[in-house]
């Protein structure tokens, strides 16, 4: 696709609004890798030792259950480790624990977070709905004293996934956070038999690092998106460097579909059906001239 891409595209996406998303897997070369890195903002020379080696253990750890599809964030780490640009580690997590008690009416979480920052070492207690909300919220006060960024940081989506389903609850599971700021979103993913620690590895990911587009649902239940100089949408229009159209926000065009997207998954989940009926009801204040 890098010397002739219109053997995989019918179209320029730009052409129509889009932007090309190149995914990486076990199966790419470095070429693909060269183009990813590209897209994050990464400049990778495909003779350099460092690219092969990271190519090299990106096909490890997908062998091993690692995906990178969605998770961004992750992949963007473990290229500027190989380039020596993530050398010193903004904070480390020395120890965690996690005790649950339940009974016949509720149930609770605590979660202790011991973190090293800058050679020091701070405890941090929290209370959570669940082990990895708990150790999210531990981590999250430990962090912002260092890093008042990171207060605008929520957990935006949580999937885990078994890879070996014969071998039961010791079976190893995939876990893929997405983070959001409330501007921009990025995806990370951790790999392990301990589900909390996989949870653990996708959150910690998440807060080291961000991307781009900012692609969310809001609380209102529309969808918002958009970043300076991108266009997301089929109705943006650019030239050269001048974007005629700027639509970073909430544009219009694809609530419709997001809304009927969110009234088919209600039949599935309930919950969907609330986030639809908000969604409707934004959708007739925000765009709708009486």
């Amino acid at each position: 696709i890098r010397k002739f891409s219109a053997a995989y595209e019918h179209v320029d996406p730009s052409a129509v609004g889009n932007a090309r998303d190149v995914l990486v897997s076990d199966q790419s070369g470095r070429s693909n890798l060269l183009l990813k890195a590209a897209e994050l903002g990464i400049e990778l020379d495909k003779d350099a030792p460092s690219t092969r080696v990271a190519l090299e253990e990106l096909k490890k750890l997908e062998h091993q259950g690692w995906s990178f599809e969605d998770a961004d964030a992750s992949l963007a780490l473990l290229l500027r480790r190989h380039l020596g640009k993530a050398s010193v580690v903004p904070f480390e997590v020395v120890k965690y624990h996690i005790s649950v008690q339940g009974g016949l009416k509720d149930a609770s979480c605590e979660a202790t977070v011991r973190v090293r920052i800058d050679g020091k070492e701070s405890l941090t207690v929290a209370e959570g709905e669940g082990p990895v909300h708990a150790l999210d919220q531990a981590l999250r006060e430990a962090l912002v004293k260092a890093f008042p960024k990171l207060k605008k940081v929520h957990l935006a989506d949580y999937k885990v996934r078994v890879l070996a389903g014969q071998d039961g609850t010791s079976a190893q599971t995939r876990v893929v956070v997405r983070s959001s700021d409330g501007v921009r979103s990025w995806g990370t993913v951790g790999v392990s038999a301990n589900l909390v620690e996989a949870s653990l590895r996708a959150i910690v990911d998440g807060y080291a690092r961000g991307t781009r587009f900012g692609i969310r649902a809001e609380p209102d239940g529309l969808l918002a998106a958009g970043v300076p100089g991108v266009q997301l949408t089929w109705m943006d229009a650019k030239v050269g460097d001048w974007v005629v159209t700027p639509r970073i926000g909430k544009p219009v065009e694809v609530q419709a579909l997001w809304i009927n997207a969110l009234r088919i998954a209600s039949g599935y989940d309930p919950a969907w059906g609330a986030v639809a009926d908000r969604a409707t009801s934004a959708f007739a204040s925000r765009f709708w001239n009486a």
